[in-house]
């Protein structure tokens, strides 16, 4: 899927529930694809899950994705700075999960400048186990959205 071209609008906000309009016509190349599934409308939310989040950045510029399972569920984007200066050099091109405690719903979600002990169950560490723990701390919301996962 890399270096397909589409055109569209940008909107701060959601252009759904009255976003502001920033641009009426923009070229988007897609450089990679980080993630793709496709959603189950049928799946039920686990009650004893953690927060879900995928993670994904280069050194220096890392996000985290609230990851949808289950309705009802949050659309959630944020910068994610990592504690640990040896995990804070890894790469993560993909996106791989990330657990953090706490309830995974709309009131729990991550927090600007809240530090979690963040379970990355995929990733290698720079030890070269697989999966590790490392605190994480939550930039400033970049989006936030639950009116449309209900």
């Amino acid at each position: 899927m890399s270096g397909v071209l589409f055109t569209g609008k940008v909107f701060r906000g959601n252009f759904e529930a009255d976003g502001e309009l920033l641009s009426p016509d923009v070229t988007i190349t897609i450089k990679s694809v980080v993630h793709f599934k496709t959603l189950d409308a049928t799946s039920k939310p686990d009650p004893s899950a953690r927060r879900r989040y995928l993670f994904f950045g280069r050194p220096g510029e890392f996000f985290a994705v609230h990851e949808i399972t289950a309705r009802p569920s949050i659309d959630h984007i944020l910068p994610i700075t990592i504690d640990d200066p040896d995990v804070a050099q890894l790469a993560f091109p993909a996106a791989t999960a990330v657990r953090v405690p706490g309830k995974d719903n709309r009131s729990s979600r991550l927090t600007s400048g809240e530090t979690a002990d963040a379970d990355f169950l995929e990733a290698t560490a720079p030890d070269g186990q697989n999966g590790f723990r490392s605190n994480i701390v939550a930039g400033d919301e970049i989006f936030f959205d639950d009116q449309f996962v209900k």
